[in-house]
């Protein structure tokens, strides 16, 4: 998944797209963090009232759920910061291949 979504990316922002170097940034620089702080970060952004749950409430959605409290949720949860930290590296390196061609 991490390695599709990494092509997909690299892919989509080779053309000239609006605020490509932003995008850009963005998708890389978790690579470059700590895991301690981002294990902080998402502590935060996973918890009951947290920043998940604003951001969805601002779109209407029910936010009554523990995201890390049942083990299928906490699965889902890790893999997914586990996917957004680890594809930086692949993103740029596709991203190289691509420009190169």
């Amino acid at each position: 998944v991490q390695i599709a979504v990494a092509l997909y990316f690299a892919t989509l922002l080779s053309f000239n797209v609006r605020f490509r170097n932003l995008f850009k940034g963005i998708l890389f620089f978790p690579y470059l963090i700590n895991g301690v702080a981002i294990g902080f970060v998402f502590l935060y952004f996973f918890q009951d009232g947290g920043t998940l749950d604003s951001v969805l409430k601002l779109f209407g959605a029910s936010t009554d759920r523990a995201w890390l409290g049942t083990p299928a949720s906490a699965n889902v949860s890790l893999a997914g910061v586990s996917i957004w930290r680890f594809m930086g590296l692949n993103f740029v390196l596709f991203l190289g291949a691509i420009q190169s061609i």
